[in-house]
């Protein structure tokens, strides 16, 4: 599995997609944290160093979705990510192509 960032262009999205084909990849997860700070700017931490995750993404990421799913045609399954909050959210990622949906949860713990 490969998993890219929302900071991609079309462009970029099409010569991994290409990559992803080529090399017999098992699948990508669309999307990683973002760097970009635009929609969170004036806002408390948003000068923070790091990637930006949650709601931020959430509709770049949704939009990767539909591009992998358009240059992917099927091939390997797209995990989505990014910006899911809700079965909402979740559905969005699901209609725009997503094979599956991946929502992560940091204070959540499960051991055997």
């Amino acid at each position: 599995m490969v998993k890219i960032a929302p900071d991609l262009t079309e462009k970029e999205i099409i010569q991994i997609s290409d990559s992803l084909i080529c090399h017999q990849i098992d699948g990508v997860v669309a999307t990683n944290t973002t760097l970009d700070r635009n929609l969170v700017k004036g806002l408390r931490y948003s000068e923070e160093a790091g990637g930006l995750s949650g709601r931020p993404v959430q509709l770049i990421s949704t939009e990767i979705v539909r591009l992998l799913t358009k240059e992917l045609k099927g091939q390997l399954p797209i995990i989505a990510a990014g910006g899911i909050d809700s079965l909402v959210a979740a559905r969005e990622k699901l209609a725009a192509g997503g094979h599956h949906c991946y929502k992560f949860i940091p204070d959540l713990f499960i051991t055997a």
